[in-house]
């Protein structure tokens, strides 16, 4: 009987962790609450670690961190010289919820980039000692999630 268990449960093991890998899906149910998806609990990771980068003014990580489409559009140095302003002691970001990927139209400035299988997430934040709501975007770079931010004028068109 433990034979059938082994043979049902790997499949079943296999397809979820087959959809992790593709979509973030999937519950651990380790929590007794339905668990929370891996995807949830990757943005919660990055962003905590976005935040401490915040509030200890570590510029280089943050940047390293932006979408690609954020420095095609600003270019390096501008953001760079944004973020370098942006350093806040209070900053925080609380997981609301996480979206299932999505296209995502970056949009400043008068320009916009569709970037595909975007992550929707809602977060509470604190924000220069202030809360509110806010919904933000994060994308998959080289299996590294990145986020999107608007670094002021942008760069001229070639």
């Amino acid at each position: 009987m433990s034979m059938t268990r082994i043979r049902i449960t790997r499949p079943a093991t296999a397809v979820c962790v087959a959809a992790t890998l593709a979509l973030g899906a999937c519950s651990g149910g380790s929590d007794g609450g339905g668990g929370e998806s891996k995807a949830t609990a990757e943005v919660k990771k990055f962003l905590n670690e976005i935040d401490a980068a915040a509030r200890a003014g570590d510029v280089n990580f943050r940047l390293a961190r932006l979408n690609p489409a954020v420095i095609a559009r600003y270019g390096e140095q501008q953001c760079r010289d944004f973020l370098a302003g942006q350093q806040d002691t209070t900053r925080k970001d609380k997981v609301t919820k996480v979206g299932k990927p999505e296209t995502f139209e970056y949009a400043t400035d008068k320009q916009s980039t569709n970037i595909p299988d975007a992550l929707p997430v809602q977060v509470r934040e604190t924000n220069k000692g202030k809360k509110g709501d806010r919904n933000i975007h994060l994308a998959r770079v080289n299996g590294q999630l990145t986020y999107f931010i608007d670094c002021g004028q942008p760069l001229t068109a070639q």
